[in-house]
């Protein structure tokens, strides 16, 4: 998948220990040079078909045969080739090291002319070690130079008639054909001498420039210079070698390999005059320099490419189809846990998610097989075995004639983005259902509200009919007055869920008779039970704590809205309430976990609408023509409230799924302390017995001043508390009420908190300040926790709600009534 090689590189599988027979003759049978394969004692292995068809030998002749075999000595040339040869392998087997011998002659016999032949060769002998470092075999090679040496003696015998005068004018054509300066220069270091190339350079005849100095023919002076300093070398014996560049009057230069080659007079020894050769070479250095310029160029864009890299938070690798993978940047050695370049191909394919693993090498062979570039998605393990999601993505690299050179790819982390992502796809599902939720409990919570609101408002029309008998108006204030508690309730429900959800629902811990509670709220719904033939039943374990610690009015809330729907939900058979209690602890101090398990026989609920029963603002049938009511808040404020006291409500599973009529089993679990009956219980129903005020009515002569900005409030209050002997007043702001209770001293003041101009908070702090001494009781539709704080801290005396509870406000200001 990655273009890794398969091909092993120890040293061990490269030896040519391990190659087969059909491995030597693929290996051999293509070479051009003549080649032996020879055992440590001589002996010949395998010859390469060059070496066959040179010397006529098949090759099945030549294997098996000691090398000297083959070539026997001449007997005119005794310690010759063969000898030569033999001390070559003798000491690559002593010393373990390659052998070269130059220019070695090593006659051969023609058989066709019956003579021996002059042959000069360039042997090479090199060992070859098995894996435990023993030598193995011995590589011959033979390269044969008899040309080479032949044209040196010719050169040398060539040289030694230099001063002939005879060959004169041979040397001048063969100097002049030359493509190099050639010239001779007399003790007096004048020219004697100078062939074609070199009067063509100057543009003059040899003539005008023989018998002249070099001074007199050339203007620059450093040049000069530089040149005379190597003819006094040359003049003393010294072979000079050096470079020179030259140049023309027109900028045209052409760089020389120079040489100063001293003259020396055999009787004598002294120096008579100096031969002087110039090669060009300005091809050559120009080319050199291109190419030195090319590979650095190469190298500074290698280790540039390399920096860049090593810098990128990304996984970066290349590789050849033939030599695999060839670099390996830091980031994927890190992340993979690389000792070495090598290691990254297998260690990759490890790494690869086992999911996607498999796609991914597909996608990467298509993609390579294609030549195109290509992309993939897949999870990759780090060296910290943890899978994170990458981008890997494949880039073919192209030469000058658009054949792949290499591939590079790079593996991007994009595991934090597909998270995201998914996060993101999650939340707009989410908020997508969220949506649907909000607009199907909107539609049911506006039915929900305009039901009760519609008996409301229709009964308080048809009270206007003068004509009504009292039975029939009696009738229609008590349906006025039901589906004003209903009102009520759905909005407490919204507004007590509201404080759970936001974290703000604080528990209290008061104590009270769980056994009263239980039995007051079946008695609730004794009934709508008679009414739909069904039997209401509760039974209350013995260990069963009677008294406990904890809130009331949560726990109410709970057990009306979960019997209230076994009830609703149930058309025929029974409800059963079953509490039970059992102690978390040893100690007597440690909670009861205390269960109220709700069974009916009813229609039961399809497995598929479970699991929307606990989530706000939706019902198990949330169809318009569902048969009941309901805003869909009670199980989901009842399992928060539950978890508000130490519990939870759950619905039990029925063993086996039945879409209806199977009826259905919630358990409500709280967590409480058993405590005793308090005794301020005793002292209350006591001094309730002995509080009774002197008048007729409970309020009897009680002055009452009531600051309410709705005229209608003020009405009604002022009605109610009228029925109870009240002396009332009204004011319809924060100031008119400040005026007011200065000037009257009212026994108590029901405050509005919300009214314009100043408020009830303001009212009651210029009153403290003017020292009025009456208690100031807050009346306000404020009714969540955080407002009954607030009114407290400021220094109200209590705090009433709106719509108003009768009975409430009745014992509110009878607790503030003085005694007589």
């Amino acid at each position: 998948m990655l273009g890794v090689s398969d091909v092993k590189t120890d040293s061990e599988n490269s030896t040519i220990s391990n190659l087969s027979h059909d491995d030597l003759q693929l290996l051999f049978a293509s070479s051009p040079d003549q080649e032996l394969v020879l055992t440590p004692d001589f002996k010949i292995v395998w010859a390469t078909q060059a070496y066959s068809t040179a010397y006529g030998f098949p090759i099945s002749a030549i294997v098996g045969k000691e090398v000297y075999e083959l070539f026997p000595e001449n007997p005119t040339t005794p310690n010759g080739g063969p000898a030569i040869l033999k001390a070559s392998l003798e000491r690559v087997v002593k010393t373990g090291k390659q052998d070269r011998m130059l220019g070695t002659r090593y006659d051969l016999f023609n058989p066709a002319s019956q003579r021996w032949e002059e042959k000069y060769w360039s042997p090479t002998n090199t060992p070859v070690f098995d894996s435990h470092g023993k030598l193995k075999f011995i590589v011959h090679r033979a390269h044969e130079v008899t040309a080479t040496v032949m044209l040196q003696k010719q050169n040398s015998a060539f040289t030694e008639r230099l001063h002939d005068q005879d060959t004169e004018l041979l040397l001048r054509v063969v100097a002049d054909q030359l493509p190099a300066f050639v010239s001779y220069m007399g003790i007096d270091h004048r020219y004697k001498f100078v062939n074609k190339f070199y009067a063509d350079w100057f543009g003059k005849p040899a003539s005008e420039i023989e018998g002249h100095t070099r001074a007199e023919l050339v203007e620059e002076r450093g040049t000069s210079d530089y040149l005379t300093s190597h003819e006094m070398r040359a003049f003393v014996g010294e072979r000079c070698k050096f470079e020179l560049t030259l140049t023309k009057p027109n900028g045209e230069y052409i760089n020389l390999d120079t040489q100063y080659i001293p003259d020396v007079d055999a009787q004598t020894g002294l120096v008579t005059g100096l031969v002087c050769v110039g090669v060009d070479v300005t091809a050559r250095k120009a080319a050199l320099q291109e190419s030195q310029e090319a590979r650095l160029a190469a190298e500074e864009s290698e280790i540039r490419f390399r920096s860049l890299s090593d810098s990128l938070p990304t996984l970066m690798w290349t590789w050849r189809a033939v030599d695999g993978v060839t670099y390996v940047n830091d980031k994927a050695k890190s992340y993979l846990g690389l000792k070495s370049e090598s290691e990254f191909g297998q260690k990759f394919i490890e790494a690869l998610n086992v999911n996607e693993g498999l796609d991914a090498q597909k996608t990467w062979y298509e993609g390579v097989g294609k030549g195109q570039p290509f992309k993939v998605e897949a999870r990759i393990r780090g060296n910290d075995g943890i899978p994170r999601w990458f981008l890997s993505q494949v880039t073919p690299i192209r030469d000058s004639l658009g054949q792949i050179d290499y591939w590079i790819a790079s593996s991007t982390d994009i595991d934090d983005q597909r998270r995201t992502a998914q996060e993101l796809f999650v939340a707009k599902n989410a908020a997508e259902d969220a949506n649907r939720a909000k607009t199907v409990f909107l539609a049911n919570m506006s039915h929900e509200i305009r039901t009760p609101l519609n008996s409301i408002l229709g009964f308080s029309d048809l009270m206007k009919d003068s004509t009504l008998t009292t039975e029939a108006r009696t009738q229609y204030a008590a349906t006025i007055a039901r589906n004003g508690l209903l009102l009520t309730r759905i909005i407490d429900d919204i507004l007590d869920l509201a404080k759970v959800e936001a974290g703000r629902m604080e528990a209290e811990e008061v104590a009270f008779s769980l056994h009263d509670s239980v039995n007051e709220i079946m008695a609730l719904f004794a009934d709508a039970a008679i009414q739909t033939s069904i039997t209401l039943k509760s039974n209350i374990d013995d260990n069963v704590p009677k008294w406990i610690l904890s809130d009331p009015t949560r726990l109410r809330q709970i057990l009306i809205n979960v019997i209230g729907n076994a009830v609703k939900f149930t058309d025929d058979g029974w409800v059963n309430v079953v509490v039970t209690a059992h102690p978390t602890g040893a100690s007597s101090n440690d909670p009861f976990e205390i269960s109220f398990c709700v069974t009916d026989t009813g229609r039961g609920i399809p497995k598929q609408q479970r699991e929307r029963l606990f989530k706000p603002f939706t019902q198990a049938d949330s169809s318009t023509t569902r048969k009941y009511g309901g805003t869909g808040l009670g199980l989901a404020l009842s399992k928060r409230l539950s978890e508000a006291l130490g519990g939870t409500l759950e619905l039990v599973e029925p063993e086996e799924d039945i879409s209806s009529g199977s009826g259905t089993e919630f358990m409500i679990r709280i967590l409480a302390k058993a405590t005793s009956k308090p005794e301020t219980v005793a002292a209350q129903s006591s001094s309730a017995q002995t509080a009774k005020p002197t008048g007729l009515l409970p309020l009897d002569g009680f002055r009452v001043l009531v600051v309410d900005d709705s005229i209608d409030n003020q009405l009604l209050v002022r009605l109610l508390l009228k029925k109870m002997g009240a002396v009332v007043t009204v004011a319809s702001n924060g100031g008119e009420g400040v005026r007011t209770a200065l000037q009257d001293s009212p026994d108590v003041v029901l405050m509005d908190i919300q009214m314009p101009g100043m408020d009830g908070y303001q009212a009651l702090l210029a009153l403290k300040e003017s020292g009025f001494s009456s208690p100031v009781i807050a009346l306000t539709a404020h009714a969540l926790n955080e407002e009954r704080d607030k009114t407290r801290k400021a220094g109200f005396a209590a705090h009433l709600t709106k719509p108003i509870d009768r009975t409430a406000l009745l014992e509110t200001l009878v607790s503030f009534r003085p005694m007589t």
